[in-house]
């Protein structure tokens, strides 16, 4: 019998940082999402990360999914992957 856990926690990646430009504030999620993913996955724990939409969050870091994957494939680690929301995906052009 498989069992699994679900733990529920947000870490808000908002690109709105007026003191930071995009791309420092790219690194510093990259950088710090590279360290939980390698402490999560000696938990037995896998992070999802989910675009949002600019429509409904504008300032988002990853309003798309083109940026989500962008970001995962920078941090390239197993443990990450991506919580696939349609309803984001729309809004965000289907991208």
């Amino acid at each position: 019998m498989t069992f699994f856990r679900m733990i529920t926690s947000q870490l808000v990646i908002n690109g709105d940082d007026q003191a930071l430009c995009e791309e420092a504030q790219r690194v510093s999620v990259a950088e710090n999402l590279r360290y939980a993913a390698e402490q999560s996955a000696r938990a037995g724990v896998r992070i999802l990360v989910e675009p949002l939409n600019p429509v409904d969050v504008p300032g988002f870091l990853l309003p798309t999914m083109v940026a989500a994957v962008r970001l995962l494939d920078e941090v390239g680690h197993e443990n990450l992957r991506i919580l696939c929301d349609v309803y984001h995906l729309q809004r965000a052009g289907g991208t």
